[in-house]
């Protein structure tokens, strides 16, 4: 029998499904493990370009830099920035084998600078969105109009081409099972699309001509 004990969310996961299911996600964060590992990663390569930094031991910055937990992730509030250290893929390892005993914590190397940088992305991606919501709206809002004309045009055709007789009784059902509506929408449906056909031959009785004979 399966436990339903539920598992627990790390903050990220927590941030990707209230992403999912439409939630606030303009909150204020406090470090950068709160936002997606993506994000995370322009925001770094956008910090090194911009702040000229590097890896805080070697200062090494041809590539994105690691990010190391100087007291390990056990601790209480591990992600917060005075226990993550910016150093590249080889003081990383030197660190973990004890070799490097400096520490320059990001909380010191930069302090909330990362911030501003966060909330500008965030702003540029929020415009994004909303033009690129406006151009799916414009486009399925043709889309409908393509498809409204087309099934208009059908329908019209079809009358066009029918052998109903507007003349007689029962047109109204004929049209109506013709181009798919109820009978008590056609007249005015006819009057909109159709009119004149509505207005010359519908309910238009053919009067026989009599022979007057003395």
């Amino acid at each position: 029998m399966k436990d339903n004990k539920e598992t627990p969310h790390t903050e990220e996961s927590k941030r990707k499904i209230g992403k999912s299911i439409g939630l606030n996600l303009n909150k204020e964060v406090a470090n950068i493990f709160e936002i997606s590992s993506r994000t995370r990663m322009k925001l770094l390569i956008r910090l090194m370009k911009d702040l000229k930094l590097g890896c805080s031991i070697c200062g090494w910055d041809k590539a994105i830099c690691d990010i190391h937990h100087i007291r390990g992730r056990k601790i209480e509030n591990p992600h917060d920035h005075t226990n993550l250290m910016i150093v590249c893929p080889n003081c990383h390892r030197l660190i973990h084998t004890g070799k490097i005993k400096k520490i320059i914590p990001l909380s010191e190397l930069i302090g909330d600078q990362w911030k501003s940088y966060y909330y500008a992305y965030i702003e540029k991606r929020k415009k994004i969105r909303s033009s690129e919501e406006v151009k799916q709206l414009k486009l399925e809002k043709e889309n409908r109009r393509i498809e409204n004309f087309t099934r208009l045009q059908t329908s019209i055709d079809l009358i066009n081409l029918s052998s109903i007789d507007f003349s007689k009784r029962g047109w109204v059902g004929e049209v109506a099972k013709l181009i798919g509506i109820t009978p008590q929408k056609v007249s005015n449906w006819m009057k909109r699309n159709a009119l004149e056909i509505y207005e010359t031959q519908c309910n238009k009785r053919k009067i026989p001509i009599r022979n007057n004979c003395n």
